[in-house]
């Protein structure tokens, strides 16, 4: 794999804008490709390590 890993954050975006779009769109303003949104559907997309909880 090559680019920039998807953040947490993108992953939230595109679901939320997920619920009223097509998977295209809402993928274009999370800022991340058509075949992330496709991994990210698909429930393959797996959270970042580093993520801090409080």
């Amino acid at each position: 794999m090559s680019g920039k890993h998807i953040t947490d954050q993108q992953v939230r975006l595109y679901m939320t804008h997920r619920a009223s779009q097509p998977q295209i769109t809402a993928a274009a303003k999370a800022g991340i490709s058509e075949r992330s949104a496709r991994r990210i559907d698909q429930q393959d997309h797996k959270p970042a390590k580093n993520t801090l909880t409080l």
